[in-house]
């Protein structure tokens, strides 16, 4: 096998941490898995993956040039923010707030290079592609689609995911249980229809909510309240657009579930996507994480007591999740986010973000009595072992 097939089919690797990059701004980044997806769909063969490896090596070497350009810059002023307030350096309070300004707007100058660059990425692996236009076409939908929904996730919003989710995805993910007798030609049209809908949008909410998280950083640094409020009810808008979108596929699928399997089927369709989009309200990660390592790796009481535990608290959870839930939808349409520090400004929502606040306070007393529940079945040694999974993922 060539190092160029093997590279593409089995792993592709970027020096650079996609992650890292698109913590820093750097958006969007086609990733290892959504490039081998594609030439996967794509069906090129070896040759024709020799052909395009150049592209792919280049686009991989300019991201984590981008990178590290950015990094380095940022540093630079980062460095002088330090000696200023340590007092190793005099500067103005003018001078301070420009290079706050500099370090978050730094991401804008790489934005065009970045599209550019994907735009290059996807061509190339396109165009060598033998198959009908009709397939290359629907590969590219999924290619752009998987790229800008990745882009849009953030982990510090995972309470609400209508920005990067995909309804698709838990379709197939029901597909052998609530949605397991639903008719399959009504399904694919719908869901057609629902990725025409959504690929025509991404694009331009993409680009718009990349723009209003530098824009609304800088508006906090010039103190700017106005903008920040103005910017705030944009993405409340664009959120409250794409959960439509999501929620209409997310009726009509309950629909077929209940003509296919009753009303059990379609509550429990109802339930899983209510869960994929607030999946930070109705689950806890290191919950999950310990359950899962002790149904692989404790004793045969562990085993019994552990998931009992961790059942008990989705079932506590789902209560206030539902009521936060609630309030984030109530929030977005009065064109706030509850969980973004400048809902402060508009003295309209003080009731309604302490509720919020009250609902956050109430799930997080059942979560750490959860914890409590779930770690005294465990040893130190488990406890350290665990710990260890949940700082490296990749040991799970």
């Amino acid at each position: 096998m060539s190092s160029t097939f093997a590279l593409v089919l089995a792993v592709v690797t970027v020096a650079a941490d996609p992650a890292s990059m698109t913590a820093d701004g750097l958006l969007p980044v086609a990733r290892p898995d959504h490039v081998r997806a594609f030439t996967q769909a794509l069906q090129l063969d070896r040759g024709q993956l020799d052909t395009v490896s150049l592209v792919i090596d280049d686009y991989e070497s300019f991201m984590r040039e981008a990178h590290e350009s950015l990094v380095a810059k940022s540093k630079a002023s980062r460095d002088k923010l330090n000696d200023a307030f340590s007092g190793r350096r005099r500067l103005s309070i003018d001078a301070i707030r420009a290079l706050r300004q500099d370090i978050e707007s730094a991401p804008r100058e790489v934005w065009p290079d970045l599209d550019d660059r994907l735009e290059e990425l996807h061509d190339t692996l396109a165009i060598v592609s033998a198959l009908p236009t009709s397939q290359v076409e629907a590969a590219s939908r999924v290619f752009r689609r998987q790229v800008l929904l990745h882009a849009m996730f953030d982990d510090n919003t995972a309470s609400y995911a209508a920005e990067s989710l995909d309804v698709a995805a838990i379709a197939q993910a029901a597909a052998d249980d609530e949605l397991s007798g639903v008719d399959a030609v009504a399904m694919e049209k719908l869901l057609g229809a629902y990725h025409q809908t959504l690929d025509t949008r991404l694009p331009v909410l993409f680009k718009a909510r990349r723009e209003s998280r530098v824009a609304d950083a800088l508006a906090a640094i010039a103190e700017d309240d106005a903008t920040r409020l103005t910017l705030m009810k944009a993405s409340a808008d664009r959120w409250l657009e794409q959960s439509a979108v999501h929620m209409q596929a997310i009726d009509a699928i309950a629909v077929l579930a209940n003509a296919a399997g009753g009303e059990r089927a379609r509550a429990a369709w109802l339930q899983r996507a209510q869960q994929a989009r607030f999946p930070g309200l109705y689950d806890d990660n290191r919950l999950q994480v310990i359950s899962e390592w002790v149904l692989a790796n404790g004793n045969s009481a562990q085993r019994e007591a552990v998931p009992a535990a961790y059942a008990a608290w989705l079932e506590s959870a789902g209560p206030v999740a539902m009521k936060m839930a609630a309030l984030l939808q109530q929030g977005f349409e009065q064109g706030v986010d509850l969980q973004h520090d400048a809902v402060a400004l508009k003295s309209e929502a003080v009731d309604l973000r302490r509720t919020w606040l009250q609902s956050s306070g109430d799930r997080q007393v059942r979560l750490e009595t959860a914890r409590a529940a779930i770690e005294r079945h465990l040893t130190d040694g488990q406890r350290a072992a665990i710990r260890r999974v949940i700082m490296d993922p990749q040991r799970r």
